[in-house]
């Protein structure tokens, strides 16, 4: 005679179906675990490139205030023209005498 009881008879057909779902279930919640990490790891990056640029922006703007304080009122003033002329185009006065030096130091 058989001495199972019917929940008993029925556990094999619930195992059937609950056990994939089961796998399902650990499965998605390790997908999701995998996706989250890597989000969080762009985020992160993102953020820190944020930082990045608002100081580069911060430090853009000094330098336009810098600029600005040179220009004055909008003219630009003899020295600085002057200065500039010097710096990055190398010009001089016709009467002004340059010397050059090979010495480093």
């Amino acid at each position: 005679m058989n001495s199972q009881t019917p929940l008993q008879k029925r556990m094999p057909t619930v195992n059937r179906f609950l056990r994939p779902l089961v796998v399902f279930t650990v499965a998605l919640f390790l997908l999701s675990a995998v996706v989250c990490c890597v989000r969080f790891s762009q985020y992160r990056a993102l953020k820190r490139q944020m930082a990045e640029l608002q100081a580069e922006k911060e430090f853009r703007l000094n330098e336009i205030e810098e600029l600005q304080a040179m220009l004055g009122d909008g003219e630009l003033s003899r020295e600085y023209v002057e200065r500039l002329a010097r710096e990055k185009l190398h010009l001089y006065y016709p009467d002004e005498v340059i010397f050059y030096s090979n010495l480093n130091g």
